[in-house]
This record gives structure tokens, C-alpha cells and sequence, in this order.
């Protein structure tokens, strides 16, 4: 759920099919049928990546798959709502953003010919500013929103006069950190059977137990540049101060370069991957418990639904979303037990109104709305206390400026006057008193600075909706990360309970949780034409 950034990520698709050409042996024909729960990034990626690593190596055996997922709707995370209820106007609630070289979804794009290129639905720019970055008092920072080349070296001239040297070493910090990750993709990396020793092995321990904070100040990148930028960036990204964030996570909030999503939304990625992974999709349905068949010489598992509907047996059950959001009773117990870690709940609230945001909320003269930039970022002033936040706000972005239907014209007149889209981060629900001040509006409210933002009237804000998410985790710095198998690990047959939302804690983005559905796809192909 990215504004600004996702990951710089991952080896070409072609390492990845080479790890799976090599000759099999002794290969009894039979089915191996695979469960996965959810139907996420992660979900959808272990499907597909089942058959297609399974079709490259030309297994004996064949793999069935069926995929379940509680909603209606394959994406997770990733979701899209009709700003004005006005199918015109599609847009990100979810994860927002990838970036060029996330090689699976980029990869996948292109494969399922899905456009990224950016719909513009019609914009009134009314700001000379692309971004800023507002620390409560004032903007520390500010990126015109001019296309002109010259123009982007004078931005770049001014962050060099301003920070010094910092920019430059916090982007070959970057440049490093992402350099050692994408040795994830490569052999003898991929698949990997624990996310720890893959961390150690491609020398990443030593950023991730440290918080971002503490790395750039080894670096000496640390000063105004990391409160100004990098902890906006993270703040944006993951809702977390630069002192909080372990230093990979923060590093990946700096590696931004080729942001793209898809047109019309990115949850098609993997709607996508689905369809063509062959798997059944087992939709609106939640699966309440996982029982292991004792009874078996070789382990098959059964699962049941709310419903009281058993599914199954199976061979192999893959948990593609966070053991403890997943509510399933597992019978016997898991012999590894995922830790229960603290995930940010975040607040996304899509909006539309006539007025823009305000110059007078950020200290501004009332007639400087070109100051104003399209999207703000917060930051906290140097000298304070880390506790002292005091923003109602991670970001707010103005998307676009949208012009209804006639026939929304003729329902409500106030949507004559064309409404600005508005996608505010936050910690908490919006009030109303904060909009109001915000756009600068008059409202009088009926229950103090608590009133809900329903509440306003429609000719200030005509169309509202707020989600909250458990978006990711708090990412803390760390040295033990959760395994990847549960139930199982003294087999090695493609059976046995995997997990893929351990990569979280190490980095949280659409790329990662479809890399990890990845490498459990690759496990138990790797497995099964390996057969101990």
C-alpha cells in the first residue's frame, strides 16, 4: 500500500525457469494435490508458479491445485473502488505502486498484455509541486511538478546544497542493500528453504538488526536528509518513524525508481496469474480448520470451511496469508507455530470535493495555492522527541480531478462543479473538523473534533470511503525470521504445511509476498523431482 515506492527487486525469469531444467528420475506417476489458502499476492503467485515450474521441468507427476480464498475477489491487499460509485473512475484502495524492476509483477504485466499505463481521468494543476514534505511547522522540502529536464537538475542541485553529500550515500546505500537482494533470485539462492539463512548468506543480517536510524548514521548519511526524505519515505510506505523501521525496509522506501501501476487496477496481476495457473478458485469461502489424516502412511490433510464443508485430501497445504489473521484451528497443532507480530492498522480514506487543500493549514498566504504541492508527506521537526507526532496524517495525495456523468449531475447538482480525488494516510479515522481546515471550508460540528467525515455536507464533500487495513508489520529490526515449512520438515516430498507471510517482517510489498509464493511453488516442485 505504496503512494511513493514499492521494491527495487528481483533476477530476470530466466534464472528463475534455469533452476528448474534439471533431468528427472524415478518418478512414480501419480497426483499431488496442493491447498492454498488465500488468494493474495502470495496465493496467487504459488499457484501460477506451481504449473509453471512444474511444466518446466516435465514432472511424472501431476500437480492439483485448488486455491481458497474468503472474499469474493482475488488480490488481498490489492483492491480498487469507483470514486463518485462511477466505473470511469477506478481506483487504488490497496497496494498502489511497483516498480520497473520488480521482475514477477512486471514480468506477469507483460505476459497477461495489462496496460501500465497511468490513467489520468482529467486534472486541474493548481500547484507548481509535484511533492513536499511538511514537518508540522513548514515544508523542509519541496519537487516541482515541471517535466523539464533542466528543471530536475536544478532539484537535484538544490538537494545536493541543502543535505551535502547525504543524497548520494544514502543512494549507494540503497544501490547495496538492493544489489545483495536480488542475489535471492539467482542460484544457488532460489528456491530457498530458509528465509534466515538466505538473509545471512547475502550479508543483509547486519541492515535489517539495525533501524534504518542507526545505518545511515554508520553510512554517514544520517542528519537533515534522513528526517527530511527517508523518513517521509518511510512514513509514507509503512507508516513508521526512521528510528522504528529496520534499515533493509528502509533502504527499499529509497529505491524508487520506475513506479507503474496497472490501468484499471493492480489486483488483475494476479486475478490473472490465477486463471492461468489452471488452479480451482474456490471463492467466499473460509476455511476454519486443517486436519491431518493420521491414518495415512504418507501425511493428507482435509480442510473444512465455516460452512461446515470438508475439502480434500491433500498433499500439501500452502497458508498464503498471516497465521494470525487466519483464524484456523489446526489439527494435530503445527510444530511450528508462526510468531503473532504487531501489524500496522492503517487508515485509507478515498475522498472528493470541490475545494483543494488549503495553503492556510500549512502556514501559508492564503493566495500561494500554487505552493501547495499535490501530494504532501510528513516528517517531524529535527529536535523532536520521537513520542511527539502530532501529525492526523501520513500523506495526502490530490489523484486527480474528476468530472461526473450527467446523469450523477441530475441526481445531485453539486457534482456540476468538477471534484478533486483526494487519498489521505492516517493512523486513525478522519474527522470532520480536520477536513474542514484542511480544504478550508466552514463546518460547525455536533460533536466537537470527534464528528466522523460522513457527516459533512455533500456540496463540501461529495463522495467519501475509508478501509482499514492490516496493511504490514511493524517493521523492527530483527535477527529470527519464520520459517517457511510447519508441518512437514522432516519430509521432503512436496507434502507438508508451508508458509509464505514470514517474509513480511523482512520486507513487505506486493514483490516479496509474490516472491515467497514463488519459492514455495519452487520448493515443492524442487522436492518432488528430488525425492529424498
Amino acid at each position: 500500500m505504496k503512494s511513493l515506492a514499492a521494491l527495487v527487486l528481483l533476477c530476470s525469469s530466466i534464472a528463475l525457469a534455469d533452476s528448474f531444467q534439471e533431468p528427472l528420475a524415478n518418478q512414480r506417476p501419480r497426483t499431488h494435490r496442493v491447498a492454498v489458502i488465500g488468494g493474495g499476492a502470495a496465493g496467487a503467485s504459488t499457484a501460477y508458479h506451481l504449473h509453471k515450474f512444474a511444466g518446466e521441468r516435465s514432472l511424472d507427476t501431476t500437480l492439483q491445485v485448488t486455491l481458497f480464498e474468503k472474499e469474493n475477489r482475488i488480490g488481498g491487499r490489492t483492491t480498487t473502488v469507483n470514486a463518485l460509485n462511477d466505473t470511469r473512475f477506478p481506483t487504488e484502495l490497496g497496494g498502489s505502486i511497483f516498480v520497473r524492476i520488480n521482475q514477477i509483477l512486471y514480468n506477469l504485466t507483460q505476459e497477461f498484455g495489462l496496460s501500465t499505463d497511468a490513467r489520468v481521468f482529467g486534472d486541474e494543476v493548481t500547484s507548481d509541486y509535484d511533492l513536499g514534505v511538511w514537518n508540522g511547522k513548514e515544508f523542509v522540502f519541496k519537487q516541482s511538478n515541471s517535466d523539464s529536464r533542466w528543471q530536475g537538475y536544478w532539484d537535484i542541485a538544490k538537494l545536493l546544497w541543502k543535505y551535502g553529500l547525504a543524497p548520494v550515500r544514502t543512494r549507494n546505500l540503497a544501490r547495496t542493500v538492493v544489489d545483495k537482494f536480488l542475489r535471492f533470485y539467482e542460484k544457488p539462492h532460489f528456491p530457498f528453504a530458509s528465509l534466515g539463512n538466505v538473509i545471512e548468506n547475502n550479508e543483509l543480517l547486519e541492515y535489517i538488526s539495525m533501524s534504518g536510524k542507526d545505518l545511515l548514521a554508520a553510512y554517514n548519511a544520517d542528519g537533515a536528509f534522513a528526517n527530511d526524505i527517508v523518513q517521509a519515505s518511510t512514513r509514507v510506505n509503512y507508516a513508521q518513524n526512521l528510528d522504528q523501521i529496520h534499515g533493509v525496509e528502509s533502504m527499499v522506501c529509497m529505491s524508487t525508481e520506475g513506479g507503474m501501476s496497472v490501468d484499471n487496477g493492480n489486483w488483475q496481476i494476479f486475478h490473472e496469474a490465477v486463471r492461468h495457473s489452471g488452479a480451482e478458485a474456490v471463492m467466499d469461502t473460509s476455511i476454519t480448520k486443517v486436519t491431518r489424516n493420521a491414518s495415512d502412511s504418507t501425511a493428507s490433510y482435509i480442510l473444512s470451511t465455516s460452512d461446515e464443508t470438508d475439502f480434500g485430501p491433500f498433499d500439501a497445504v500452502v497458508l498464503a496469508a498471516p497465521y494470525q489473521f487466519a483464524n484456523i484451528e489446526f489439527d494435530p497443532p503445527l510444530k511450528h507455530v508462526p510468531e503473532s507480530i504487531d501489524y500496522v492498522s492503517l487508515y485509507v480514506t478515498l475522498f472528493t470535493s470541490p475545494h483543494f487543500l488549503s495553503p492556510a493549514f500549512f502556514g501559508l498566504s492564503p493566495d500561494s495555492q500554487a505552493e501547495v504541492p499535490s501530494t504532501v508527506l510528513t516528517t517531524l521537526p529535527e529536535d523532536a522527541d520521537k513520542d511527539d507526532d502530532l501529525h492526523d496524517f501520513f500523506s495526502i495525495s490530490h489523484l486527480s480531478t474528476l468530472y461526473a456523468s450527467d446523469a450523477a449531475v441530475a441526481e445531485n447538482a453539486n457534482l456540476s462543479i468538477p471534484q478533486n480525488l483526494y487519498k489521505i494516510f492516517s493512523h486513525g479515522p478522519l474527522t470532520g473538523d480536520f477536513i474542514s481546515k484542511l480544504l478550508n471550508f466552514d463546518h460547525t460540528s455536533t460533536a466537537g473534533k470527534s464528528d466522523p467525515i460522513s457527516e459533512l455536507p455533500s456540496w463540501d464533500v461529495s463522495w467519501q470511503l475509508e478501509k482499514v487495513w492490516h496493511s504490514y508489520p511493524y517493521e523492527i529490526p530483527r535477527t529470527e525470521f519464520e520459517r517457511i515449512k510447519l508441518e512437514g520438515d522432516d519430509r521432503h516430498d512436496g507434502s507438508g504445511i508451508w508458509y509464505t507471510s514470514g517474509i513480511e517482517s523482512f520486507i513487505s510489498t506486493m514483490e516479496t509476498s509474490a516472491l515467497m509464493g514463488a519459492n514455495v511453488a519452487g520448493l515443492i516442485v524442487q522436492e518432488l523431482g528430488n525425492p529424498y
